[in-house]
């Protein structure tokens, strides 16, 4: 699906409304209902026209309203699906964000409270060596005294 421009997609919203005259249209209206023609999202009816000036007769084809296609219809659907979308996919995309915020605090958190249990291990190990050599201690110095 080829996206529109902004000017394309409002243009297609307006005939999606009401089925427009192209005689209404300003110029560079009529340019892009033009486009939308060739992609056949709107829907032209034309008219005969002919006039006769000095025993010539001249006729020619005009568009003479324009109206929304099946396509067109479509095409507004899928664009408004997706938006809808987008909006969706921005919004997980922040509370992702949020949850990647909060598992670094954690992870920090974690980090210091890891450090802080090594010091505990260490000091404690420390205590316990001290206690050690000094029950030992205890054991040896009456033994030789």
């Amino acid at each position: 699906m080829e996206r529109l421009s902004l000017e394309q997609s409002n243009l297609l919203k307006q005939i999606y409304h009401s089925p427009m005259h192209y005689s209404n249209l300003s110029d560079s209206e009529k340019i892009i209902c033009q486009f939308l023609i060739e992609l056949d999202y709107v829907n032209a009816e034309k008219i005969h026209k002919s006039s006769s000036c000095n025993g010539v007769s001249q006729f020619w084809i005009e568009l003479d309203t324009v109206s929304i296609s099946e396509s067109g219809k479509m095409y507004l659907i899928n664009e408004k699906l997706s938006i809808d979308e987008s909006l969706y996919l921005q919004e997980q995309l922040r509370s992702l964000n949020d949850l990647v915020k909060a598992a670094k605090s954690q992870a920090e958190t974690a980090k210091i409270d890891s450090l802080s249990a090594k010091k505990d291990a260490l000091f404690s190990k420390i205590v316990s060596i001290i206690a050690i050599i000094i029950s030992i201690l205890a054991i040896v110095v009456p033994i030789l005294a």
